[in-house]
């Protein structure tokens, strides 16, 4: 009579039969990750006074003030400075020439180039400008805080063109600028005359022929010409007796001073020779 196995022996061999599937099934599929175990959320730590809370962003203690427009910059990445010196034409839109009532102008040329004094002379006073070199370079600074006439003005333009090497000649409305050599053979105003009472004190170019009464013009030439400044022009003519200088009228003034004084010496000299003599009998 054969024995029936026991209800634990059953057990062992069905065990057995289910680790080995599990191990069949965990062969088949691979290794599973874990699944981490859940935690409980974070409780938020009890606040501290001068803690920042949750949500509120707080300043950090090395962080700038608001954050203020760059300036802009061109191209080449020069910077661009917000305001320019008023003392400039142009600047701040304010202007080097301001017209007065009754057609004078104050002028208010600190370190300005020479373009903008001309631009602004042709705004402001209606001369009609015509450069006569490719580019004027230099600076200059021209102030008259007393209103002065149009006219007036030119001489005083004159006076810093001339340390740029430059000259202005008046043609009614229209200002020639040229530099001084060209322009002392230009359309310059002549005048003629022995006072220096007539002849203007200012900068203002001109030729002036001075007519001699009793000295030598070609030995008064070569008496004056040491004291004649570097851009003159002088020269003597024989046979009308006369002088004849291109420079400025306050250059020209001082010599025709000179020349006024050793000329009326001549002639008073000649007078006196000739003074009790008698005639000589005609053959």
């Amino acid at each position: 009579m054969r024995r029936r196995p026991s209800s634990f022996a059953l057990a062992l061999a069905a065990g057995a039969a289910l680790g080995l599937m599990s191990a069949q099934v965990r062969a088949q599929v691979g290794p599973q990750t874990p699944v981490p175990p859940r935690t409980a959320p974070d409780q938020p730590a009890p606040s501290q006074p001068g803690a920042a809370q949750p949500g509120t962003a707080q300043p950090s203690p090395s962080q700038p003030g608001p954050a203020q427009p760059a300036p802009s910059r061109p191209f080449g990445g020069a910077t661009v400075p917000t305001t320019q010196s008023s003392t400039r034409p142009g600047a701040n839109g304010t202007h080097g020439i301001t017209t007065q009532p009754g057609g004078g102008l104050s002028l208010n040329f600190k370190d300005a180039t020479i373009e903008s004094v001309l631009d602004e002379l042709s705004e402001k006073a209606g001369f009609i400008v015509i450069k006569q070199v490719p580019r004027l370079e230099g600076r200059v600074t021209l102030v008259s805080k007393q209103p002065v006439k149009p006219d007036e003005a030119i001489p005083l333009l004159n006076s810093v063109l001339r340390n740029a090497g430059y000259a202005a000649v008046q043609q009614g409305r229209v200002l020639k600028v040229n530099s001084i050599d060209k322009i002392k053979r230009a359309n310059v105003p002549v005048h003629t005359g022995s006072n220096p009472k007539e002849i203007a004190d200012t900068d203002e170019l001109i030729t002036q022929v001075i007519p001699l009464k009793g000295a030598d013009a070609m030995q008064l030439k070569q008496d004056l010409t040491p004291l004649m400044s570097a851009d003159a022009d002088f020269t003597a003519n024989a046979s009308s007796n006369a002088l004849i200088i291109t420079d400025t009228s306050s250059n020209i003034k001082r010599i025709v001073e000179i020349v006024a004084s050793l000329d009326t010496s001549v002639a008073d000299a000649a007078e006196v020779t000739g003074v009790g003599q008698e005639p000589k009998p005609e053959l």
